[in-house]
């Protein structure tokens, strides 16, 4: 029952509706094929998790990639209207770049974590936040 309480309040406090706007704004503002947003709890910390597709060529350039995440991370930051965006830890993004068609396609995956510039840690948090680091 408590589990289930708990579900119950995540859902409640973290509405579809936010989750896919944010996903729409990311993916119009940048021309991606497709981008989600969850905000995921791991060891008791909260993350805001973010994907895209992009077919744009990126040409193996880490840093043009790592660009374009912090990019989109900073966006979700700005631009995402639900009260708990003030919770995640950290924004993770996820790109997955699309190379070639059908039997030939293949998938270069790049992940990164940034901190949420909104995040109001929790009396104690922050202590504890920078001994992990």
């Amino acid at each position: 029952m408590m589990a289930m309480c708990f579900s119950l309040q995540t859902f409640v406090a973290m509405p579809a509706g936010g989750r896919a706007k944010l996903a729409e704004k990311i993916r119009g503002r940048f021309g991606f094929e497709g981008a989600g947003v969850r905000l995921e709890e791991e060891g008791g910390r909260r993350h805001l998790r973010i994907w895209y597709e992009t077919r744009r060529d990126s040409g193996y350039d880490v840093i043009l990639q790592q660009r374009e995440m912090k990019e989109v991370a900073e966006l979700a930051a700005r631009e995402y209207e639900g009260r708990e965006i003030m919770a995640p830890l950290e924004i993770r993004v996820t790109r997955s770049e699309v190379k070639g068609s059908g039997c030939w396609e293949d998938r270069q995956v790049a992940r990164e974590s940034f901190p949420n510039p909104r995040r109001k840690p929790r009396p104690g948090e922050d202590e504890a936040v920078e001994e992990e680091r």
